[in-house]
């Protein structure tokens, strides 16, 4: 496939807690809306995994496809509601084993703030509009580190969930915590998937289609629209 097309990594669109150890994850909505706003100004197009796999798009334009990773309900009341507004589509990648679950903390260690989860509900009207859902595995794991068989569970049992609770292939796997290894691509390959995304920063001119790289985006204090630029600026050359 094309690869000159960067891939935006999100977390949580809403502003962290005062007692929130791991802020980089968060963007509040009035920075999101504004990133977006200055992506529409430079020509960008916003595209799915869906549509590169059906080639629903054109390879002369600026494309780019916008990443969240977690599947959090901020996304439903505060980013989808600007994606709506500017007739933008997105990619969410969702644990099916916490689909509507309220104050739930995977890692335990982290101190990380509690989040709710995406109902089946929302997702169904979030693929209505035309957001894509990816796997993000039954469980938020450590792909790598488990044994071949729990490994080939979470890859193949989440993509099964999602096809028949939804109604729609599910293209792409998003790896918890960038975890893989050769084996994770081997297995993903048989499973079906066509994209994976890790956490690793940069293009996608040389990287695999089930390892592309994704740029992190941060935006909850003034700071962050600096950085919003420096990001571009450094690794794209698209922003002056």
């Amino acid at each position: 496939m094309e690869k000159n097309f960067p891939i935006l990594y999100y977390h949580f669109i809403k502003a962290p807690s005062a007692t929130t150890r791991i802020k980089g994850l968060y963007t509040t909505a009035k920075h999101f809306e504004w990133q977006l706003v200055q992506l529409i100004k430079k020509g960008f197009t916003f595209i799915t995994f869906e549509d590169i796999a059906l080639k629903r798009y054109d390879v002369n334009k600026l494309n780019m496809i916008l990443t969240f990773d977690d599947g959090c309900e901020s996304l439903y009341y505060k980013a989808f509601p600007i994606l709506k507004k500017y007739g933008i589509k997105a990619v969410i990648y969702v644990v099916t084993g916490s689909i509507g679950a309220r104050n739930i903390v995977w890692e335990l260690n982290e101190n990380k703030d509690p989040l709710n989860i995406l109902t089946k509900e929302q997702l169904l009207e979030m693929t209505s509009y035309g957001i894509e859902i990816g796997s993000h595995l039954c469980n938020h794991v450590h792909l790598s580190q488990l044994p071949a068989d729990e490994m080939k569970y979470e890859l193949v049992e989440s993509k099964r969930w999602l096809e028949n609770e939804l109604g729609k292939q599910i293209y792409s796997v998003a790896y918890p915590f960038g975890s893989y290894n050769n084996e994770v691509l081997k297995t993903a390959t048989d499973t079906g998937y066509l994209f994976g995304v890790t956490t690793k920063s940069g293009n996608n001119l040389t990287a695999g289609d089930l390892e592309l790289f994704r740029i992190p985006v941060k935006g909850y204090s003034l700071r962050h629209y600096w950085y919003f630029y420096k990001t571009f600026r450094n690794q794209l050359n698209i922003i002056n």
